[in-house]
């Protein structure tokens, strides 16, 4: 699945709100991007709220120097809440890709623009399978991976395995995993 613009460079935005892990997600990311080679830039900002506010993060990947790191149209929008996804959806390219948590955001109920909608029932995963919802985020993250190809999945679990607590390591590595296989039944629907 291509998400580029022609010149190796992909713009991911991330929106959630506060406390559902969304700056790591761009961390980890970005670290992944750099293990797999590329450069790659990641931008966080919070709203005025610690937990419940507006949190996103922006994270820029590209086979050549990164030369502007931000986020000025995001080829792919991952959004973790229904206010996230009102607040960034604008930020969204036409032709892009949406990743959203169908157990947080009515598929139905959005307007896009975008050319693939992945509903992934992260949250539900998270609570329901792994019986832990503080790796919902690491679900999605799984799930953009699956849905693109976007890094490598070694990168990604090298990246998240340097990003969580050792305690939480594996179920955040089980957590990515399925979002994983949500991500690539996702686009072979597609």
């Amino acid at each position: 699945m291509k998400t580029g613009n022609g010149t190796g460079r992909t713009e991911l935005r991330i929106a959630g709100l506060g406390g559902q892990g969304i700056v790591m997600l761009g961390r980890i990311l970005a670290q992944a991007a750099i293990y797999d080679g590329k450069d790659a830039t990641q931008v966080e900002t919070y709203g005025m709220q610690q937990r419940g506010g507006d949190v996103r993060a922006d994270v820029v990947i590209s086979g050549e120097k990164v030369d502007y790191p931000e986020v000025t149209k995001a080829n792919v929008l991952v959004a973790t809440a229904q206010q996230a996804f009102e607040r960034h959806k604008s930020c969204l390219k036409p032709g892009g890709i949406l990743v959203i948590d169908a157990s947080q955001i009515d598929k139905n109920k959005i307007a896009s623009n975008a050319s693939q909608v992945c509903s992934i029932p992260a949250s539900q995963i998270a609570e329901q399978e792994l019986g832990n919802s503080l790796v919902t985020n690491v679900v999605m993250l799984g799930g953009l991976i699956g849905l693109t190809g976007l890094l490598s999945k070694t990168s990604m679990e090298k990246a998240i395995s340097e990003n969580v607590p050792a305690k939480v390591q594996e179920l955040n590595l089980r957590a990515f995993r399925r979002g994983l296989e949500e991500g690539i039944k996702a686009q072979r629907a597609a």
